[in-house]
């Protein structure tokens, strides 16, 4: 073969190589973005549509930023771009969200906008006589585009008359108002929204504050202390080990001790705990006591002398407290193993807030199945609120350790280190009813979804839970876990189930037919009713999640 023929099939091929890698090149093209610039708070969202010839990947270079789907295949796509983080950089940031096929790539800048507005503080709090309060602030909105929400029924603030020359001319930066007393004996709170009007009627919140008023002490101070301490004993398990469940009390003074408003209140708390399924028809492996815990005060809060020192949390609808003084009170009753205890704490107060205190092992960080759970007698002691509440923490989190079914829009979506310590908390049959898969085939309550006998609750895959509205997934649209205004799901139902089982005769997790078996003779009575957590178009207070703590014993 002469060199010239030789030379003419090297073109020839590298002809056609030239012409193969041109056949199998990967087209990218946006088609559209609606907006490449996002208001600076979280759960803004952008669509970016894009047509490719061959399947694809999606990724972002910025954390503050979530992406949906990150990969699909070839044809016309769209990804939802969403921001997880409030931008307090105090000035415009972008991110690039960059779409992969084969060898071919392309990139589209999303941005967030820099505007801001800081209240000087998170909370102020004002004495019972009332006063002025003024609200410093710092922003760089336009004035005309700035506005600050908050409830306007309520009686007890008033504006100052210096803070403003009208409803729509700011005087200054600085929200000034008069507080009127509160001749009460449970503090009170509202939330003040600092806002950025968009368009219309349209607003977004930049930041928050709360103002809390102390409630009317009644100036009582206990003088007989006799009865701290005393143990009474309000059911025996009459099935299975016993599992220990221990009730008390804080503000609560002698002469409430005296006159029976302390047993009484701890009767009605007991029946309380046992008025939903699965626990109601298994009542008979618990143990329940209560202590009596004579406080100085008859009330909680800053300024009160109690034996728990519970104060609420006027940003949530937490509670903090002296948790090692409950340990203290648990182990006034002999003959309990303390680390399976369930502690519960009823205040003084009618007051809408609970949370309950989770432990880990500090040493093997393993969790351990003592818990407190706190909720204060909210409106009256016959109340829906103070039953549901109270169920939702004591039996939900602290014995069931199920996690709550509802999301907070500026909680986005969780880190990789939250969702596979998620995984992580699973192996433990902890937070059995959240999963971070929406895959039906694999997520932890599959077994529930196509199963007749629960059709009735319409279980399947929803996103939001554990707090965060993306990327956690829960089992139905309500629950007892989520609003406190239906009855526990199927899920939570066999979580606490097997929790009794393990706790009260040492069983392992119950079969799916099992639990079914079981479920099909004690279904929970359907009940629901409307739960108001704000008011108009402001938010209500965080519930608050479940407290972390460490055990070091």
């Amino acid at each position: 073969m002469g060199n010239k023929t030789l030379t003419a099939i090297l073109i020839l091929l590298v002809m056609l190589l030239a012409a193969c890698n041109k056949e199998d090149s990967v087209n990218i093209s946006v088609t559209s973005t609606t907006t490449d610039i996002l208001y600076p708070v979280v759960n803004q969202k952008t669509e970016v549509t894009f047509n490719v010839s061959a399947d694809w990947k999606a990724s972002c270079n910025a954390n503050w930023l979530n992406i949906s789907p990150t990969e699909g295949k070839a044809g016309n796509n769209t990804i939802t771009v969403t921001t997880t983080q409030t931008n307090r950089t105090k000035s415009a940031r972008s991110a690039i969200v960059t779409i992969s096929a084969g060898d071919s790539q392309t990139s589209v800048t999303i941005r967030q906008s820099g505007e801001y507005g800081l209240f000087d503080k998170k909370e102020y709090h004002v004495d019972a006589e009332g006063g002025t309060l003024s609200l410093p602030f710092s922003t760089n909105v336009d004035i005309k585009k700035l506005s600050m929400v908050y409830n306007p029924s309520l009686d007890w603030i008033e504006w100052a008359a210096e803070s403003r020359a009208s409803s729509n001319e700011w005087r200054g930066q600085s929200h000034d108002l008069i507080i009127k007393p509160n001749t009460g004996k449970d503090p009170r709170t509202t939330i003040y929204i600092l806002a950025m009007v968009t368009d219309g009627d349209n607003w977004i919140g930049l930041d928050t504050c709360y103002v809390q008023q102390a409630g009317l002490s009644s100036g009582y101070v206990s003088t007989d202390f006799s009865q701290d301490g005393k143990i009474t004993v309000m059911q025996r398990a009459s099935q299975g080990k016993g599992i220990p469940v221990v009730l008390m009390g804080d503000g609560f003074a002698d002469r409430d001790i005296a006159d029976g408003t302390y047993q009484t209140i701890m009767e009605k708390t007991m029946e309380n705990l046992f008025s939903e399924e699965p626990i109601k028809s298994l009542r008979d492996y618990f143990t329940i006591y209560s202590v009596k815990a004579v406080s100085k005060n008859d009330n909680v809060g800053e300024g009160y002398s109690t034996v728990f020192s519970c104060v609420p949390d006027p940003q949530t609808s937490g509670i903090n407290a002296d948790a090692g003084m409950v340990m203290n009170y648990v182990r006034k009753v002999e003959g309990i193993d303390s680390l399976n205890t369930l502690a519960v704490v009823i205040l003084n107060t009618n007051i809408h807030k609970g949370v309950t205190y989770l432990y880990r092992n500090q040493k093997t960080n393993k969790p351990l199945q003592f818990a407190i759970a706190f909720c204060p007698v909210i409106e009256s002691l016959n109340s829906e609120l103070f039953r549901t509440v109270l169920v939702h923490e004591a039996i939900g989190h602290g014995l069931g350790k199920l996690a709550d079914e509802y999301g907070y829009k500026e909680n986005g979506s969780p880190t990789t280190e939250e969702t596979e310590e998620l995984k992580t908390y699973h192996t433990y049959n902890w937070l059995k009813n959240v999963d971070a898969t929406n895959d039906e085939e694999n997520v932890d309550w599959h077994a529930f979804i196509n199963d007749q006998r629960f059709a009735s609750e319409d279980i399947g895959v929803y996103e939001g839970g554990y707090t965060y509205t993306l990327g956690i997934y829960r089992p139905t649209t309500e629950s007892m876990m989520n609003s406190n205004s239906s009855p526990f799901n199927a899920p939570s139902r066999k979580a606490l189930y097997d929790r009794v089982r393990q706790l009260g005769e040492g069983l392992s997790a119950s079969a799916h037919e099992e639990f079914a078996a079981f479920d099909e003779l004690h279904k929970p009575q359907q009940w629901s009713y409307t739960l108001s957590r704000g008011f108009g178009m402001l938010p209500p207070p965080h519930f608050a999640q479940p407290v972390m703590m460490y055990y070091d014993k």
